[in-house]
Formats: structure tokens, sequence, C-alpha cells
């Protein structure tokens, strides 16, 4: 599957693919940024829809089962895909009306498993994760239907963007080396067997957040991965009005009539004021009212819970890389030796 939705991602990425957001930026002043509306109401309720948008091996499992350590956030992950179809969607936003449109989205939203805890909640963020791709249309542009009911319910878009080209690239190449197919890619805090195929019989072997797999990277392969983000960024930076030219500085922007949320892979994992301002906005568009009083904004563990999930490699590039020197020399001779340092 991963190759597939790489490739619509790829797509995804385009300028041209998300004009109907540029439109809609060009059409409206810069509105200040305001917290997103919780309507409509269920069961008493007052919700806020939120949707990570991502691509594979790019942080978005961790992000979001981090806002879901909340008893106020629900998450689908990955299921209810018939509603958007891989195509901008289309089950939903080809209906008859946008009356029709509307329920078909909000019946997605709706289908986000309840808990007795959240149902003490005045507030309640549901949402789940989809593609760049699962946005999309077959004319590789946003649906007009699927706008207006973006901006119609104030969803919330986290944009989450894994910027080291390196970091990808290696990140799926261990996926392949170590057989870490679907459900098997993740490691989850407080297991010792995360899951990976053990091909070579020995407990441990083939698992990608214990062992010590070498793997060899092609060079080509992460200048053109390199090339292709700053591409991507460069058109994600205009079509959703981001108002920064610098990957790793996030932000919020609301130019298109509903908030979205850029966060940098790198700047969301690290330990600095950036970092912490990031969190600070994501707590108050996703939790909102539920917010914990007295309780620093920024303070990811605090507002939302501890991780449960582990970055996949974490050892050093220097001791996962077989060609590690050769891979130096040609990422310096192409002004890349920034991609070589640890996150």
């Amino acid at each position: 599957m991963a190759p597939l939705l790489l490739l619509f991602l790829a797509r995804s990425l385009d300028a041209q693919h998300l004009k109907p957001i540029a439109r809609a930026a060009a059409r409206q002043r810069k509105a200040p940024l305001r917290k997103a509306s919780p309507a409509p109401r269920r069961d008493g309720q007052n919700i806020t829809r939120y949707l990570l948008v991502s691509q594979p091996r790019s942080g978005s499992t961790w992000v979001l089962s981090k806002f879901a350590q909340h008893r106020c956030v629900l998450s689908r992950g990955e299921n209810g895909l018939k509603a958007w179809a891989y195509a901008g969607g289309e089950t939903c936003a080809t209906k008859a009306s946008q009356k029709a449109v509307d329920r078909c989205f909000d019946a997605y939203f709706a289908g986000a498993q309840r808990t007795p805890e959240s149902g003490t909640c005045g507030e309640l963020a549901v949402g789940g994760k989809v593609w760049g791709s699962q946005m999309l249309g077959s004319s590789r542009e946003l649906r007009p239907a699927l706008l207006r009911y973006l901006q119609a319910r104030r969803v919330v878009v986290v944009l989450l963007f894994r910027v080291n080209a390196l970091d990808h690239v290696l990140s799926n190449e261990m996926v392949v080396a170590t057989d870490g197919g679907n459900n098997r890619m993740h490691c989850r805090v407080g297991s010792d067997f995360f899951g990976a195929k053990d091909r070579a019989g020995g407990g441990f072997a083939n698992n990608p957040c214990v062992d010590a797999t070498k793997i060899r990277i092609d060079p080509a392969k992460v200048i053109t991965k390199a090339r292709e983000k700053r591409s991507a960024f460069e058109a994600l930076r205009r079509a959703w009005g981001l108002g920064t030219d610098d990957q790793f500085a996030g932000g919020l922007s609301d130019t298109g009539g509903f908030p979205v949320l850029y966060l940098p892979y790198e700047t969301l994992k690290g330990d600095g004021r950036l970092a912490h301002d990031l969190w600070a906005t994501a707590g108050t568009h996703i939790l909102g009212a539920n917010l914990p009083p007295g309780v620093d904004p920024g303070d990811a563990d605090a507002i939302f819970g501890p991780d449960v999930t582990v970055k996949r490699i974490r050892r050093a590039k220097k001791d996962v890389i077989s060609n590690y020197e050769e891979l130096c020399k040609v990422l310096v001779a192409n002004d890349l030796a920034a991609l070589l340092d640890d996150h």
C-alpha cells in the first residue's frame, strides 16, 4: 500500500492540486486568528472536527496517538476511508447536494468510537488521519463541495510535514529491510517485540525497534527526495498561506476559511521554544475548553498525555547506514550535509 500512497501523495503536493484553497485565500482578506468553532453539538457536546494530513513515514501515527491520549479527543486513525476513497473524498463530495455532502462527511467524524470518559466532556474533538491524496479529486484539485464543508464546519487541518529527506528515505528503507509492513511498522511503548517479522528466528533479529540492522542508502535517491521536498514545501506554502519560507518554522494560517496548523516533524520533536509554541497552538485548537487549568499549554505530555509510540530509528545514522562515508561525500558535494544531522 505504501508505494501507491506515496504516488498519490506526490501528486497531492503539486501547487496545481491545491488551487481551490489558493483561490479561496485570494478572495478573502487575512482573517484574524481565532479558535475553531465547536458547532454543531451532538448529544449535548460541542464538537470540534480535525484532520491530520500527512504522508507515510512522517510521524503521523505518533502525533495522532498523542492527541488521542486525551479523554476528550477521539481518533478514527486511518479508518473510515470510504468517505475519502483516495480521490478527494469522492464518496461524499459527489453527492447531489451540499446538504448530502455535509451529512456524509459528518458521518465520517461521527464514526469515531466514544468512550465512557469522553461522555463527560463538554467539548469533544473528533477526527482522524488522511493522506494528501485523499483530499483530491480526479481533476487533482480539492473538490469545491469538500472545500465548502471544511469552511462551514471550521475543520482544523493539521498539516504534518517531515523535512529531512534522508530521514524519510532511511525510514522507508528500514521498513523494507525488516519486513515491517502494515501494523508492524510502529514501535509501541512498553512492548518488547513490536511485531516486525522475525525471519532469522532469533526473537529480535528483525525487529526494527531494537535490532542492529544496517542498510545501504542510495545517495541519488536522497538527492531526489530532497529536491522533491523543497518543491513540495513551496507548493504547500503558497497554497495554504503558511506565511513562512522556512520549512522548520511551523505556525497557524486561517486564510482559506478554516484553520491550518503547519507542523514540521523535526521542530515538533525538538525541545526548544518553537516546539513548545506549536504544541500550545495544537492544544488550543484541538482541546479548546478542555485545556487543563494551570498547566503549561506547550507541555505536550501534560495537556495530551505521554507518547504511546517511540521513534523507529533511534541509533545515529552512522550506525545504521552501511555506506555512510560514501553518502557523506555525495551529500556534502551537493550542499546537503545538514541532512546528516541526527535529530
